[in-house]
C-alpha cells in the first residue's frame, strides 16, 4: 500500500505552510504547495498517529506504542528531540496543543477522559470524570476553553482554568 493511500490524520501547521500528516505508522510534513515532504517519526516496530502542531511551530505533538502502550510524545518540529510526556498505560489519542497546553482523551480509567497539561508535560489533570463519552478535544486558540465530543454527538464547552463544563 503506498502511503498516499494509508494517509491518516493531518493538522494544518500555525504559519499555513505545511501539513503535518500520518501515513502508515509514520509522520510526515508535507508543503502546501510544492516542496519537498519530510520524514519527522518513524520508530521501527512501532505506530505514530494524531500529529497535532504546537501553536508556535515549535514542535508536533503525537501519540506512539514505541514503548508498549500508546502515549503521548512531543518532538521539535523536524522531529529531533523526541520525549515521552505521558505514563498512562493506556490508549492516549487526539491531542491538541495551543497556548502552551495539551489537551488529549485517555482511558487510563478504562472510559475515555479528556486530560489537560503544560506543553512540557507537567501538570497533568484530568477535565472530565463521567462515564460518558469524552473525546475529540479541542483547545480555542488562547487555550482558555475547550470544546469536545458526546455519545448523544452533542458538542461540550469546557472552561479548562475552572475544569467545569460552560455550556453543553
Amino acid at each position: 500500500i503506498a502511503a498516499k493511500d494509508a494517509l491518516g490524520r493531518a493538522a494544518l501547521g500555525p504559519t499555513g505552510k505545511r501539513v503535518v500528516v500520518e501515513a502508515r505508522g509514520q509522520i510526515v510534513t508535507l508543503p502546501v504547495g510544492q516542496g519537498d515532504w519530510r520524514l519527522v517519526e518513524a520508530t521501527p516496530g512501532a505506530r505514530a498517529q494524531y500529529p497535532a502542531w504546537s501553536r508556535d511551530g515549535k514542535w508536533i505533538a503525537f501519540v506512539s506504542d514505541r514503548d508498549g502502550a500508546k502515549e503521548l510524545y512531543a518532538m521539535d518540529f523536524d522531529g529531533r528531540n523526541p520525549r515521552r510526556l505521558t505514563a498512562h498505560k493506556s490508549l492516549v489519542m487526539n491531542p491538541d496543543a495551543r497556548a502552551g497546553k495539551i489537551v488529549f482523551t485517555s482511558y487510563v480509567h478504562r472510559f475515555p477522559q479528556i486530560w489537560t497539561m503544560t506543553a512540557d508535560g507537567l501538570n497533568q489533570k484530568e477535565l472530565t470524570t463521567g462515564l460518558e463519552l469524552n473525546a475529540s478535544p479541542a483547545l480555542s486558540p488562547d487555550g482558555k476553553t475547550l470544546a469536545s465530543g458526546s455519545y448523544d454527538q452533542t458538542i461540550i464547552l469546557w472552561n479548562v482554568e475552572k475544569r467545569q463544563a460552560i455550556v453543553t
